[in-house]
């Protein structure tokens, strides 16, 4: 008897200890995530952060993203102003159109509950959590006072199922909170993070560091379109080259023709300059070096832009004596 009672004491010490340890735990978590939201902004880790996110989302084809803000068409009430019910409406089609937006498959269960007891930490205003069955995003209602909090929530939470779906999440839990504060904003969901506060509460991206994220981002946006220009640019010159090209080749043709016909110049008077432009002309036409400049024109299809010009001045300059030529030989 008195065994039994001494395990039932060692239990119950053990228990007590226990939770002693993991209250003392989560103070010391807490304290850490407030002392994080009034950190000085730590440029170099935002910066590695940002460039992390951005290269992850570039090599799944999503860059795209990256260039403008999205704004939800979805309105969502204030907690509690309407049922809870209608709430889980709200966000639910909130989520489809996000999920539409980033093009990713909706296979997640959206739970909206107003009970702490239902999250894994009770100041906790969102979870994502996954198993071999499931993928769940939980979102708590009664921490969120503003429809805008609530939406913050929900794009945060949402952006770390879509990390998860593409397999671009990070193993160590801090970095990967960090990462989704940062992709959150890449997808296009500034503007809903703005809304909120611009990450005034989070400890992994406290408010100043959101903002060089804004900047960083900025930067980044002005970069692709430069590139898309560019590459609009190049693509414009291609095509001006490839009708150039076609149009040179006809003209050699109608040359070679009226050469055929005609044997000799037409009676056309010329200077001695026309004459000796003319018999240059006529040798390089015998020598085969029109073809191979038109060989060259073709091969720099495929090169840069500064490469795609000077072949098309070059194929400009040998249309220029083909057409000196028809003139002289036109009867």
């Amino acid at each position: 008897m008195l065994d039994y009672i001494a395990l039932i004491v060692i239990l119950a010490l053990f228990a007590l200890l226990r939770n002693h340890l993991r209250e003392k735990r989560l103070r010391k978590k807490q304290a850490a995530q407030v002392q994080a939201m009034y950190r000085p902004p730590e440029e170099q880790r935002v910066t590695s952060l940002f460039n992390n996110a951005a290269e992850r989302l570039r090599k799944k084809g999503m860059e795209w993203l990256l260039l403008e803000d999205y704004h939800f068409r979805t309105v969502v009430s204030t907690p509690g102003s309407v049922p809870l019910a209608e709430t889980q409406k709200q966000l639910q089609s909130a989520l489809m159109e996000l999920l539409s937006h980033v093009h990713i498959m909706p296979d997640v269960t959206l739970e909206v509950t107003d009970d702490p007891a239902k999250m894994s930490s009770p100041n906790r205003a969102g979870e994502y959590s996954h198993d071999y069955r499931s993928k769940v995003i939980r979102v708590l209602t009664s921490v969120s006072s503003r429809s805008e909090d609530l939406m913050d929530t929900l794009c945060h939470e949402a952006t770390h199922y879509i990390m998860y779906s593409l397999n671009i999440q990070a193993a160590d839990p801090d970095l990967n909170e960090g990462l989704t504060e940062v992709t959150t904003c890449l997808l296009g969901f500034t503007e809903t993070r703005l809304a909120a506060g611009g990450n005034r509460n989070s400890p992994y991206l406290n408010k100043p560091e959101f903002e060089i994220v804004q900047r960083l981002l900025r930067e980044r946006r002005a970069a692709i379109r430069q590139q898309q220009d560019r590459a609009a640019e190049l693509k414009a010159s291609r095509q001006q080259l490839r009708k150039n090209l076609e149009g040179g080749r006809v003209m050699l043709e109608q040359v070679r023709a009226m050469i055929a016909v005609n044997k000799t110049p037409g009676n056309r008077r010329m200077s001695k300059a026309e004459l000796a432009m003319l018999q240059q002309a006529m040798l390089r036409l015998e020598t085969g070096v029109y073809e191979e400049s038109f060989r060259r024109a073709e091969a720099r299809l495929r090169a840069d832009a500064a490469a795609v010009r000077q072949a098309d001045q070059e194929l400009l300059a040998v249309c220029g004596d083909l057409f000196r030529i028809m003139l002289a030989f036109r009867q």
